[in-house]
Formats: structure tokens, C-alpha cells, sequence
């Protein structure tokens, strides 16, 4: 009779275990939310900006016509020269500079809209479209059309070097252009 009581028992306990009644009750865990997926940064988005600490930039330039430009041959020169980048690709240049010719003292205003295009965080290349005037003694005020290419060399978030290409087209009676070379240091405060 103990084995026939105690065979009757075990569908019994095995019910108080398992069941609603007997049977702790099991812990509430949270669902674990999805994985949200982290975006990864693409590497033409880390090549936008170039690490600059101001939208202004100051330079000093050499500058000094090549020989194949078809007009004004001045001596090299200095130039003065500000820069306004109010978006990572686009900016306004504008420069001053003199030249010492043997008619005497010239000076050169070039003004341009540049597209900077990065090639790396330090390395960008830019193009600029615009205008200049140029005053010689003895030729008054000579306007003209602007083009120009150039690169841009980052060292530190301050200072960079530049190296531009530009053609000018004089709008003056003569209509001779003039291809020219520029280089110097940026600083940007």
C-alpha cells in the first residue's frame, strides 16, 4: 500500500513543481530592446572639413608672371592676402600686391569665389573665379577676368602653405592676359 500511495503521490508533486500553484514564479527580465546600429563614419565624410580653427584666413604670397602669358610681364612681387571660408567648400578671396617695374610702381587687386575641394584631412585643391585691377603708372586703372587653381597644405590648424595658378585676362584696350604664379604661407587665427 506505501508503493501504490506513493506512485499516486509523484503525478501530484510533479504537478506542485511544475504548476501554477506550488511552483515559484519565475523572474521578470525585460526584453533586451534591438541593437540599434551605430553609423559608421565614411571616409569621404572625414575628407570634408579640413581642420581649420577660424573661417578667416591671412596670407603673405610671392607672386610672379610666367613667360608664356601673352601681355604684362611685371618683376615678382609681394602680396598681402585674406581669405573667407563660410562653408567647408566655399570662400572669398581677396589680395593686394606690388611690383616694381621699370615705368615704377604697380599694384595688383585680385578678388575671387573659391571651391575647395579636400583631397585629405591636410590637402585640399580649389579653383576661383573672379576679377582684378591693376593700376601702372602711365596705364591708369586696368580691370580684368580672373581664373585660378591652387592647393592648399595644412601643417597645423593655424598655418597651411599655398601654391595657385591663376590667368588673367585684361579688359583693357590691349585684351592681353597674363599667367601667373603664387605662393606663400595662410594663417588663420
Amino acid at each position: 500500500m506505501k508503493i501504490e500511495s506513493l506512485l499516486l503521490s509523484l503525478p501530484l508533486l510533479a504537478f506542485c513543481l511544475n504548476g501554477p500553484v506550488c511552483a515559484a514564479p519565475a523572474p521578470k527580465v525585460p526584453p533586451t530592446p534591438a541593437a540599434t546600429p551605430q553609423p559608421v563614419p565614411s571616409p569621404a565624410a572625414a575628407l570634408t572639413v579640413l581642420p581649420r580653427s577660424s573661417p578667416l584666413a591671412l596670407s603673405l604670397q610671392g607672386l610672379g608672371a610666367l613667360s608664356w602669358g601673352g601681355g604684362w610681364l611685371p618683376d615678382p612681387g609681394l602680396m598681402l592676402g585674406v581669405e573667407y571660408n563660410w562653408d567647408p567648400h566655399f570662400g572669398l578671396f581677396a589680395g593686394a600686391a606690388g611690383f616694381l617695374q621699370s615705368s615704377g610702381f604697380s599694384s595688383y587687386f585680385p578678388f575671387s569665389l573659391r571651391y575647395h575641394h579636400p583631397l585629405s584631412p591636410s590637402q585640399s585643391l580649389f579653383g576661383g573665379i573672379g576679377g582684378f585691377v591693376v593700376y601702372a603708372t602711365g596705364a591708369g586703372l586696368v580691370p580684368g577676368a580672373l581664373l585660378e587653381l591652387g592647393t592648399e597644405y595644412s601643417l597645423s590648424p593655424h598655418w597651411s602653405l599655398n601654391l595657385t595658378l591663376d590667368t588673367g585676362l585684361s579688359l583693357g584696350s590691349a585684351q592681353a592676359f597674363t599667367t601667373g604664379l603664387r605662393g606663400g604661407l595662410n594663417f588663420r587665427p
